[in-house]
């Protein structure tokens, strides 16, 4: 009759097999969080350019999104007494403020199925001296042009989410994986 003590490398393999376990369940939880975190990003984009457009009906302005590599801003399109055009920064009481993606994620923008290279917010604030001119443009009417894909995605990683318009000027955010 055998007692029920168990031997050291019983226990071992026991120890073994729960870290595994363990770890495996840790980068599972590490990936739907970056995956959730990117979705978040994406969804926010989404929601700030409707609220963007509104503002451009209500207040009959045109308003500019002026993408970087980091992060994005909002503009509103300003004329003086000359008839000189500027892009003023536009934040909307806060809700359209400049934002800055999180450490780890990156920003691409394609602009009529053209990628477009991006600066980052140290690069375009040593080219001051250029006016600023926003990529993407939302006009009174709630129309925004041009035709428009932002990518966001984890540094390295296999899936993105993407916010684009179609060519009924309808947006949307969908899950990419490469």
């Amino acid at each position: 009759m055998r007692s029920h003590g168990f031997t050291l490398i019983e226990i071992m393999v026991v120890v073994v097999i729960l870290g595994v376990l363990s770890t495996g369940a840790m980068l599972s939880l590490n990936t739907d969080s970056s995956s959730k975190r990117l979705k978040k990003e994406a969804q926010r984009l989404n929601l700030l350019l409707r609220l963007a457009a509104d503002e451009a009906l209500l207040n009959l302005d045109i308003i500019g999104v002026h993408a970087l590599a980091d992060g994005y801003a909002f503009y509103r399109r300003e004329t003086d007494e000359e008839g000189e055009v500027t892009w003023e920064p536009f934040d909307a009481d806060g809700r359209l403020r400049q934002r800055t993606m999180p450490e780890g994620m990156s920003f691409e923008l394609e602009l009529e199925a053209q990628a477009i290279v991006l600066n980052t917010a140290d690069e375009q604030n040593d080219e001051d001296d250029e006016p600023l001119v926003p990529h993407l443009w939302i006009l009174p009417d709630g129309e925004m042009m041009p035709q428009y894909k932002f990518r966001i995605q984890q540094d390295g990683g296999e899936r993105a989410w993407e916010v684009q318009s179609d060519d009924d000027g309808q947006v949307g955010v969908t899950s990419v994986q490469f």
